[in-house]
């Protein structure tokens, strides 16, 4: 199976070093420009989630996602994005940087 797809808007200016999916069905990517971006279900634009400075290039991204109690959803969805730098933030899907570890 081939996956190919074309973003017309918003693409990153540097190479994509991490890809993902959320809970909420988004693509979620980070890169070399210092930014981690996400995509709806259409693909068709990629908006910037946050732009994490130039002394953290991300490398590498992994979700956290919430725990579930029934029908009750306890916490939220976090990822935790390592750098090339020896960093890692802990950041919500909102774009809020939750945690920065140096």
């Amino acid at each position: 199976m081939k996956l190919e797809l074309h973003v017309k808007e918003g693409q990153h200016s540097e190479a994509a070093t991490g890809v993902g999916w959320s809970s909420a069905e988004e693509l979620i990517t980070c890169g070399e420009d210092h930014k981690m971006k996400k995509s709806g279900q259409s693909l068709d634009e990629m908006a910037e989630i946050v732009d994490l400075g130039n002394a953290f290039t991300p490398t590498k991204f992994s979700w956290l996602t919430s725990a579930s109690t029934g029908s009750k959803k306890t916490g939220k969805d976090l990822f935790a994005v390592g750098s090339a730098e020896g960093h890692f933030k802990l950041i919500s899907n909102s774009g809020r940087i939750e945690t920065s570890v140096n």
